[in-house]
């Protein structure tokens, strides 16, 4: 992932409520870490140019949300992950460093539970409009 892309999400996430730089981390935090509910972000795949002229590129990126498996803290969750695709499927991505943003878009919403943690995993299709 670009570094300015990067850092963008990072600044669009910790804009959220209850989302801090001290929950939100990039690839990954301490396996054991007690910091609940926390929230993790990553590129998926590696990016794929689609057109010809080298003009677009396309990548997936995930944020993952974890809490402690108890009904108020789902539901926290739930209502956290609907203002995460809200804020990044909006323009607040829009002019990202030396790549533009031309569209994100959520790709696959997933919902686990695991050792008595919650977990959802959000998919974002992102498309790139390559600056020459």
């Amino acid at each position: 992932m670009d570094n300015n892309l990067q850092e963008k999400i990072y600044d669009v996430l910790t804009s959220i409520a209850g989302l801090t730089q001290d929950n939100v981390f990039y690839i990954k935090s301490d396996v054991n870490s007690k910091i609940f509910p926390r929230y993790i972000f990553s590129s998926v795949s590696d990016v794929i140019d689609y057109d010809t002229t080298d003009k677009f590129e396309e990548e997936q990126i995930q944020v993952s949300l974890f809490d402690q498996f108890q009904y108020n803290n789902i539901v926290a969750l739930k209502n956290k992950a609907k203002l995460i695709e809200d804020t990044l499927t909006k323009s607040n991505l829009a002019n990202t460093g030396t790549q533009k943003i031309s569209r994100c878009k959520l790709n696959n919403y997933r919902e686990s539970e695991y050792d008595k943690i919650f977990q959802i995993d959000l998919t974002f299709k992102v498309n790139l409009t390559k600056e020459k």
